[in-house]
């Protein structure tokens, strides 16, 4: 083959290498788009469905823990990733659990998230008195984090009439049954990280099913005395 066909092909191979990368690049870059979009349509609706069910039993809630929590376990629990969560908090822990212990920690966990919320829930409805605004939150991009396992950053602001705006980023991950929320960040504070810091050093010193036992007897302390968690 005469030296200027070989150039030739070898041009023509390097171009053709060339645009494909281009295709899947732009392809790659739109895929990303639509799923940081479809995740901040996510959180946005859920957020608003929250904000609606929160005006429409205001009083209630603000004088009812136990209804407040109810409202978190119908609104909320089923979009919090909680057997995800609780992998990435206890780490070896969960890795080295069998299938009934992780299953107990997971429950007992979700209790006391929403306990939890239910309480901070009460508090700023004591303090705020008036209907909640859907442009409480505004929401400002989505940004995917791990592509391959389909984690978005969903930022926004947060900013009640009684205080000054607060950041928060809304971590969602795109799963078997759909987007599910596995942490929370306001000002800087992650409430993943928070709660395993605490929850890794009993796990350290007494194992997941201790952890778990702690769990469900600090959920009935909640449930009885209304104590902060």
């Amino acid at each position: 083959m005469p030296p200027n066909s070989v150039f030739r092909i070898t041009i023509k191979n390097l171009i053709f290498r060339i645009l494909s990368f281009l295709i899947l690049s732009v392809s790659a870059h739109a895929s990303a788009n639509e799923l940081n979009i479809e995740a901040v349509e996510f959180v946005k609706q859920k957020s608003h469905e929250v904000i609606a069910e929160i005006n429409f039993d205001r009083n209630v809630l603000k004088k009812n823990s136990d209804d407040a929590r109810q409202l978190i376990e119908e609104s909320m629990n089923p979009y919090v990733d909680v057997t995800y969560l609780s992998h990435a908090i206890l780490g070896e822990h969960w890795r080295r659990a069998n299938h009934d212990n992780r299953l107990t920690f997971a429950l007992e966990f979700r209790t006391y998230l929403s306990r939890f919320a239910s309480l901070l829930l009460s508090d700023f409805l004591t303090v705020h008195t008036k209907e909640l605004d859907y442009c409480i939150l505004k929401f400002k991009k989505g940004l995917s984090l791990d592509k391959e396992n389909k984690i978005v950053n969903v930022y926004a602001t947060f900013k009640p009439k009684t205080k000054d705006a607060e950041s928060i980023i809304f971590s969602v991950r795109k799963g078997t049954y759909g987007w599910k929320i596995n942490d929370v960040t306001v000002g800087g504070v992650s409430a993943k990280l928070s709660v395993k810091n605490q929850i890794r050093k009993e796990a350290d010193h007494k194992g997941i099913t201790s952890l778990a036992k702690i769990l469900k007897n600090r959920n009935k302390e909640m449930l009885v005395s209304k104590l902060s968690p």
